[in-house]
């Protein structure tokens, strides 16, 4: 399993304008591709940024995924239309490949 983290920092005034804005990539994702894509923030450290988070089978899912956003018009008018909300430059992806994992059912609440 491959997930993408692609994170940004909103301009800190623009802060409620920038989680409309990160939920509107969001559902359009869905819409065009069909791909689930959460949008997240930092309960601590750095408040102001963004994450969007998918999760793709295959590194070649994840290539033809973002290759057929590339190339869709509005998708890229979107990203665009952001700029005012976020720092230039500040965006970082992240691919991280899932190597492992154990299930522990005595530990799947969040009380530890």
């Amino acid at each position: 399993m491959i997930t993408l983290n692609r994170t940004a920092t909103v301009i800190s005034a623009n802060l409620v304008d920038a989680l409309v804005y990160a939920r509107e990539i969001a559902d359009y994702i869905w819409e065009k591709t069909g791909k689930e894509v959460t949008v997240e923030m930092p309960v601590g450290g750095t408040w102001s940024q963004i994450r969007w988070t998918a999760h793709f089978e295959s590194l070649g899912g994840y290539e033809a995924w973002s290759t057929g956003l590339r190339a869709d018009p509005k998708y890229m008018a979107l990203l665009t239309s952001g700029s005012r909300f976020l720092i230039e430059g500040s965006g970082i992806d992240h691919l991280w490949r899932t190597v492992g994992s154990h299930h522990h059912p005595h530990r799947d609440n969040d009380q530890g």
